[in-house]
């Protein structure tokens, strides 16, 4: 949605990986391509993430904390029927990680939240998250990864270099043409 919910675009194609690879939550990563809408209307890309920087490896010590946001199923009003109206409500939440209780899921990282979630998380799945990391004692924030699972007490995200790696597998390479002399 653009231009205060007057117009809305949407992507020329996605890209996922086949049902039932195995039960990775990082195989329901989904990315859909708006190269096209970006190029026709180029203040369409402050819309979307840049992701060239990554976190750097470093120990649990380092890291302050989370932030993660998304859209809750039960914080937004769809009343399309009579009141042709649809509001989109965004959460943010500030997590940290959940210390050695970690899936086993190498895709995964699991965070709890500071405070606990006021509202049913439903429809979270698919925000962002990023972390704050202590790097010669001065903080960065970095995209840590996606939210994929939600509820009151933990939200599981597939981190960063599980979606950097999606990601790079969605890419067509280009193919450049070679001259010969």
């Amino acid at each position: 949605m653009i231009d205060d919910g007057r117009n809305a675009i949407s992507s020329s194609g996605a890209r996922f990986f086949e049902k039932n690879i195995n039960d990775s939550d990082y195989h329901d990563l989904v990315a859909f391509n708006f190269t096209d809408p970006c190029a026709e209307i180029p203040r369409l890309r402050n819309l979307f993430f840049n992701l060239s920087t990554f976190p750097p490896d470093t120990s649990s010590d380092n890291v302050v904390g989370f932030i993660i946001s998304g859209f809750p199923s039960a914080a937004q009003n769809y009343d399309l029927a009579s009141e042709r109206k649809l509001d989109v409500v965004k959460v943010i939440a500030t997590c940290q990680l959940d210390g050695p209780r970690q899936p086993a899921d190498e895709a995964l990282l699991r965070l709890k939240p500071c405070r606990p979630i006021p509202f049913n998380p439903d429809g979270m799945s698919g925000g962002p998250a990023y972390v704050i990391q202590l790097i010669n004692k001065q903080p960065h924030a970095y995209f840590a990864g996606i939210v994929v699972r939600a509820n009151e007490d933990y939200v599981y995200i597939v981190r960063s270099g599980f979606v950097r790696k999606f990601l790079e597998s969605c890419v067509v390479p280009t193919i450049t043409p070679i001259a010969y002399d």
